[in-house]
């Protein structure tokens, strides 16, 4: 019979800092250590973005965003979404806030993701008609090509394509839809991306396959699976690691949310949160989390979690 001990200690919370917010509130990892955190507006007290450095008791806000925002999808990106008559796109460095440029659409945007020097919009006309169109972050209108009514946007893991990710609605109910870059020319998808149930990660070269009661963490662009573990299709993988192997997940449940750092490779798991989680992410080592969850009478405030989790994942076998 096997039989598997795994030893893994999550240090406590280092730091915690609140503010209070009723949109949801995102945290990001940096390269060195620092956390950006991204309070969009409207709905709270001091909207923007912010940074904690690694070793600073709280973190500092670098800059003002007064319209809705949220993180590119390879997270390198902040969007800013201005409503009007038609709506315009500010985008910012998410490092340092600098901003890249601003984009002044034809309509009412749905969604957006920007990548590298481009920003793709999905947009809304008067007459309700729907469309993709390409953008350089300085405002230059590349391409545009008609969507249907169902679309998620996200520049591919690789940055070669623009993907949906919503992947009910396509043209052809055996691929999923995306586009060439720069031409916005319909692009056949890998005909492993059909095979099962399959999502994307932010900020990830990976994505996530579901398949007989088991996630696979599957290479992108090859489809190769690098981890599979058993685990129900309730789970969300927030971010992963640089390499695949460490996440944190989270799942929501009938009495509250459940937030843990996992590694895909042993089954190691470490609880890190329950309650209301709105966001959470890992640095490119699987050695640091954050996340920010929600509480109070009103439900708006929100409390951003930075922690170290040290694992040695040790397991002994026996026959």
């Amino acid at each position: 019979m096997l039989t598997a001990t795994i030893i893994f200690v999550v240090a406590s919370p280092a730091f915690a800092w609140t503010i209070k917010s009723r949109e949801l509130v995102d945290v990001e990892m940096t390269a060195n250590g620092s956390l950006t955190i991204l309070v969009s507006a409207p709905g709270t007290e001091s909207p923007g973005l912010y940074l904690w450095k690694s070793g600073a008791t709280e973190p500092t806000k670098i800059c003002a965003i007064s319209s809705p925002s949220f993180f590119s999808f390879n997270r390198r990106i902040v969007i800013e979404r201005v409503h009007g008559a038609h709506d315009s796109l500010r985008t910012y460095d998410a490092a340092t806030c600098a901003v890249l440029g601003q984009i002044e659409t034809t309509g009412r945007v749905i969604d957006a993701d920007a990548q590298g020097s481009l920003v793709a919009a999905a947009v809304r006309y008067p007459d309700e008609e729907r469309a993709l169109e390409l953008y350089t972050t300085r405002g230059k209108r590349i391409a545009a090509t008609e969507i249907g009514r169902n679309v998620e946007l996200g520049f591919a893991p690789d940055g070669k394509a623009l993907l949906n990710f919503d992947l009910s609605d396509t043209s052809d109910a055996s691929q999923v839809a995306s586009w060439r870059l720069r031409s916005l020319a319909p692009a056949k998808s890998p005909a492993w991306m059909n095979k099962d149930e399959m999502g994307f990660i932010p900020g990830a070269h990976y994505v996530k396959q579901y398949s007989k009661g088991a996630l696979s963490i599957v290479q992108w662009a090859t489809g190769k699976p690098k981890f599979t573990t058993p685990m129900p299709r309730t789970v969300r993988v927030r971010q992963l690691s640089g390499d695949g192997r460490y996440g944190v997940i989270h799942e929501r449940l009938a009495q509250a949310d459940s937030l843990a750092w996992f590694d895909f490779a042993t089954g190691a798991r470490a609880q890190l949160g329950e309650g209301s989680i709105d966001h959470a992410a890992i640095d490119a080592t699987g050695t640091q989390v954050a996340w920010t969850q929600r509480g109070g009478k009103l439900g708006d405030e929100v409390t951003v979690v930075k922690a170290s989790v040290s694992g040695t994942g040790i397991v002994t076998a026996e026959n």
